[in-house]
């Protein structure tokens, strides 16, 4: 609207529907704070609005939904990652960082613990091998929200040059020409930023392993969430070569639809016989030809590991 029509805006309102919800605690949990957040950007002038003044208030009336013994969610309390790949290196840096800004994150590598004595985090982290890393917010020694748990798995293929033979959709690029080999792997949330999506044409790979190597396995993550045309693969096959132009099939996985009500990440394994002094691989998804709901059928990948 015009900024002549937003004036004869009178207010806002908070709208729950409960048939999902079925105690009163999961209400509170759907509610609180974000009545707080919707009181504050409705009583607030616009140009008042200021996240940071704003986050530190909010944390205080938590500590009063202690006190009242609300249910309240502590989602803000979660880590958000970023990471990004050095190419020439392959070298993988992970920042760290909540929606409350100057909160105290924790970390932990591979098997150790999470605890109010773990790493404090002050900088970027560098990854050079496959590993898991937990992180957390903590205050005076006291959890406060979900942890964060993310696996990184360092493959044959990583940053390796990757062809296609047809592009991905400009939309959804998962990180570009490199993005199916960068060991970042993407949510249940399809605009996060990780995926690559063909819709209605297959995901043909090749990666060229810059040297000979024995391989023995292929791992092709994929998304589906139906309510949005994105369905897993129907079949994947991997072929492998010496020397770029003469393929051998090595391994073929036929899957049948099956219905999906909600988002899920699925990691596609195909295993075969060793195959020896192998230099490129190529990796074909086909997409579900017949959508049941009717229109396009997307595929959706975000890395491809070979081992």
């Amino acid at each position: 609207m015009t900024v002549e029509q937003k004036k004869h805006i009178l207010g806002g309102q908070a709208n729950l529907w409960a048939e999902y919800i079925p105690t009163p605690e999961h209400s509170e949990y759907m509610l609180f704070p974000r009545l707080a957040a919707l009181a504050e950007v409705v009583w607030t002038p616009d140009d008042q609005l200021e996240w940071k003044d704003f986050s530190v208030r909010v944390q205080k009336l938590m500590d009063r939904f202690e006190i009242m013994g609300i249910n309240y969610a502590k989602s803000a309390y979660g880590i958000q990652p970023e990471s990004e790949i050095n190419l020439e290196t392959g070298e993988v840096t992970v920042s760290l960082e909540a929606e409350f800004p100057d909160v105290e994150i924790k970390y932990a590598f591979g098997d150790a613990e999470l605890t109010a004595n773990a790493n404090i985090y002050r900088e970027p982290l560098k990854i050079d091998s496959s590993t898991s890393l937990k992180a957390a917010v903590f205050e005076n020694g006291k959890l406060l929200g979900l942890t964060m748990n993310k696996s990184y798995v360092f493959h044959k293929a990583v940053a390796k040059p990757v062809e296609y033979k047809f592009p991905y959709n400009e939309n959804y690029n998962g990180g570009g020409k490199t993005g199916l080999v960068d060991v970042l792997r993407g949510s249940k949330y399809f605009k996060d930023g990780r995926w690559q999506g063909w819709i209605n044409r297959p995901a043909v790979v090749t990666i060229n392993l810059e040297e000979p190597l024995d391989v023995n396995q292929v791992i092709v993550g994929s998304l589906e969430e139906q309510g949005t045309g994105i369905y897993f693969p129907e079949s994947i096959q991997v072929e492998v070569s010496e020397d770029g132009m003469n393929y051998r099939t090595v391994g073929n996985l036929p899957r049948k639809f099956q219905s999906n009500p909600g988002a899920k990440i699925e990691n596609f394994t195909i295993k075969f016989e060793p195959q020896n002094n192998i230099s490129f691989v190529r990796v074909t998804a086909v997409p579900l030809k017949e959508n049941p709901t009717g229109g396009g059928s997307w595929l959706f990948l975000d890395e491809i590991e070979i081992k």
